[in-house]
Order: structure tokens, then C-alpha cells, then sequence
């Protein structure tokens, strides 16, 4: 498969978050794109998690019943498919406010390939009409940005 002795030794990450009530204008996380593969992330029923579009516009992720699962693409995804999965650019905060105001909590589990793997295109995303978009990059070297 395209990612056989990709994850023998995998990666991971597990992060617990707390945002405050705020008046919506703060952010707690600025807006990036995870370097890892993928990101599974439990929420809760609070707003917070923006999203950006490919039209360049901004969108509040649906938070669905009390407890919901997102996963967003990463860095190492969008690089191993040569930009077919871009990576996700978010942002994260708590947009709740007033006085019955609550905190928003989430969990993100981080999933990258094992640190000895080198991430560039795989063969089957690379074509004539599309060449490598990607230079070679190893896993270990971990990367949290809009750029890859």
C-alpha cells in the first residue's frame, strides 16, 4: 500500500486544551496547519475551532451533540500526496461569552510517520502533468506551520 513501513514506529502526541471564556476577538491559537500526518481531535459542544477555506474565507467547524470527533490533515499528508490532502489551516479559541459563558475544552491526538521515514511524494500522487511539489524531508524533523 502507499504507506507500507511508513508508521512501523509511529509518532504521536496527546494534548488536553482549555479556553477560557473570552469576548470573541481573542484567539488561543494562532492560525497554522499541524506538521504531523493527522490530527483526530475530540471536542466539545463549545464553538472555537475556525477553519480556513480554499476560497481563502474562514469557517467555524461544526461542533455536532455534546462530545464530536474532527480530523484534520497535516503537513506530512499533504507533502506524501504531493498537495492532494492539504493540510488544515485552523485556529482555536472559545468563542462563548455572557454570563452563562462556559469554558471550551478539546483533546488532539497528533499521528506522524515513524521519525526515520523520509516525507516526500509518493510515486502513485506524482505524474507527468503533476511533478513532485515537495522536497524530501525527514519525519523527525517535525513542522507546525502554513509552510511546507
Amino acid at each position: 500500500g502507499y504507506f507500507d513501513g511508513k508508521f512501523d514506529e509511529p509518532c504521536w502526541a496527546f494534548r488536553l486544551n482549555y479556553y477560557p471564556p473570552c469576548d470573541g476577538e481573542r484567539v488561543g491559537i494562532a492560525p497554522h496547519a499541524d506538521g504531523d500526518f493527522c490530527t483526530f481531535l475530540l471536542q466539545d459542544d463549545q464553538p472555537g475551532l475556525s477553519v480556513l477555506r480554499a476560497d481563502g474565507s474562514w469557517m467555524q467547524a461544526p461542533a455536532r451533540g455534546e462530545y464530536s470527533m474532527l480530523v484534520n490533515t497535516g503537513n506530512s499528508l499533504m507533502r506524501l500526496s504531493n498537495g492532494r490532502f492539504p493540510s488544515t489551516m485552523h485556529t482555536a479559541s472559545c468563542l462563548a461569552r455572557g454570563p452563562a459563558a462556559r469554558a471550551r475544552f478539546s483533546a488532539p491526538f497528533f499521528w506522524s510517520p515513524s521519525v526515520d521515514v523520509v516525507i516526500e511524494p509518493l510515486p502513485a500522487f506524482v505524474t507527468e502533468d503533476r511533478p513532485a511539489q515537495f522536497l524530501a524531508k525527514e519525519s523527525g524533523g517535525g513542522y507546525s506551520s502554513g509552510r511546507v
